[in-house]
């Protein structure tokens, strides 16, 4: 309708979907070395149907950013259980579209970061961030390219040696409402599988931009179904690891685990229930 009249359509159906509040980009900070201080961060993705990743594995760009021991030369490799699927040395600026439309800060043409884009059938895979120099910090994100609600991201986890005093940042981004998330720092938790020396004491504290959420340090028993509902292994009673459930909004989430002492821990995040 408008001032010279109106007129009516031929019949028309509207559909309105609600969005599904998912993770649409999970991320660790962590130092990365060669060998057995290889950085190696796990995914899974939940549902049914392919989905389109970007991943990238940072450490010129971090310099550029004020990051002190960078890595300098980084590259990927993708496994899928044990055979590897993907690898990237130095990311190709055709790329450069991709970055933009999930919302990843851009990089140096030229530079030499990793990155590359992947589609994935549901499953766990892990990332290996390669560094063949001196062991200094590198960051490895997963971005969620087809934004689409039959296949999400369920998980990030990575195990790694923590020196005294040091910190891994795990991060996320929720898209699409409210839902709640499980944070896990798991040091003792490991012995059950032969793993040593553990981190006696892990820590964890959750961010919503710069302001801190949640600070946990001995998990709570009450959230023994939530560990079984996600998939993650059980801990003990008693036991001095971390964990926390929390109820996100949409936005930005940051995860530091630390502990006291020095020693292997598993950090991991899962879209819970």
């Amino acid at each position: 309708t408008n001032s010279a009249g109106s007129t009516t359509s031929a019949a028309a159906t509207l559909t309105v979907s609600a969005e599904v509040p998912r993770l649409t980009n999970v991320s660790t900070r962590a130092f990365a070395g060669a060998g057995d201080a290889t950085l190696i961060v796990g995914f899974s993705i939940a549902g049914s149907g392919a989905k389109t990743l970007l991943i990238r594995g940072v450490g010129p760009k971090l310099g550029a950013l004020g990051v002190a021991r960078f890595v300098a030369d980084p590259a990927l490799a993708l496994f899928s259980g044990q055979a590897q699927i993907g690898q990237n040395n130095d990311w190709d600026t055709a790329l450069g579209g991709d970055f933009a439309s999930v919302g990843a800060f851009p990089l140096d043409v030229g530079s030499r970061d990793a990155a590359m884009k992947v589609t994935l059938q549901p499953g766990s895979y892990t990332i290996h961030l390669l560094n063949t120099g001196a062991l200094a910090e590198a960051l490895v994100e997963v971005y969620d390219l087809s934004a689409d609600a039959g296949t999400q991201l369920a998980n990030l986890s990575c195990r790694l040696s923590l020196a005294a005093g040091e910190t891994v940042i795990v991060g996320a981004v929720l898209s699409g409402g409210t839902r709640p998330l499980l944070v896990r720092n798991v040091g003792p938790g490991l012995t059950q599988y032969g793993v040593a020396p553990v981190l006696a004491d892990p820590r964890l504290e959750v961010f919503s931009g710069v302001r801190s959420v949640t600070v946990n340090s001995d998990w709570d028993a009450t959230l023994e179904p939530i560990f079984s509902a996600v998939g993650a292994f059980p801990l003990a009673r008693g036991s001095r690891d971390a964990a926390e459930r929390i109820v996100a909004s949409s936005g930005g989430y940051t995860i530091h685990a630390n502990g006291s002492g020095a020693g292997i821990v598993l950090v991991e995040l899962y879209a819970a229930p």
